[in-house]
């Protein structure tokens, strides 16, 4: 088990898809939220994009831009918060890693901050970070009137961008220890930050 110098002054920055998941919280919300009907129709439309990126035709923050945007535009985020709630109480808990929520849960009791730091929206992580009162930097979408507008409010939380937004959010000279974990190459700069650093390092 992970052992702390110094609890009080411990940060845990941690990767959500993949790290904490078993599976693309993406994907799984999409399949989740909208009817059959609605997958097929524009289930077309987001392959194209999703086939794009894949034969390296378009990039990868562009292509998961216009999935989003092909399922979610003009939905209300008040809806979508919603969905993401109903996610979490009923889909989100099995493509959860129990090692990794054991980790948490370690951490927690040591009294570290804990702060999730994830490509994929808040509407369906937030809900569950409250719950487990996680900290959570993620990619931000557009709204207009209340409606989404399926366009980027910012970056895509990927990458160098996660840094960014990490150090926006925390002074990292404040902590003396910080605990990162990761499951991609999009995840090694932040996990260059940490003064211990795990990569893959959860299994099921």
């Amino acid at each position: 088990m992970l052992k702390t110098e110094n609890s009080n002054k411990s940060l845990v920055l941690i990767d959500f898809d993949g790290t904490i998941t078993n599976k693309d919280s993406f994907l799984e919300f999409i399949l989740f939220s909208n009817s059959t009907f609605k997958l097929v129709l524009n289930g077309a439309y987001a392959i194209l994009f999703f086939l794009g990126y894949k034969l390296k035709l378009i990039n990868a923050n562009i292509a998961k831009e216009k999935i989003f945007t092909s399922f979610f535009k003009n939905i209300s985020e008040k809806k979508l918060f919603e969905l993401g709630e109903q996610f979490c109480a009923i889909h989100l808990k099995k493509i959860l890693k129990k090692d990794a929520i054991e980790a948490l849960k370690y951490h927690q009791q040591l009294g570290n901050t804990i702060c999730v730091v994830t490509a994929s929206p808040k509407y369906w992580v937030k809900p569950w970070c409250d719950k487990n009162n996680f900290l959570l930097i993620c990619t931000e979408y557009k709204t207009e009137l209340g409606k989404i507008t399926g366009a980027y409010d910012g970056e895509n939380c990927k990458g160098i961008v996660k840094v960014t937004k990490i150090k926006q959010l925390f002074n990292l000279e404040d902590f003396k220890e910080i605990f990162c974990y990761g499951d991609t190459k999009d995840d090694l700069p932040m996990l260059a930050l940490g003064t211990k650093s795990f990569y893959k390092y959860f299994k099921k």
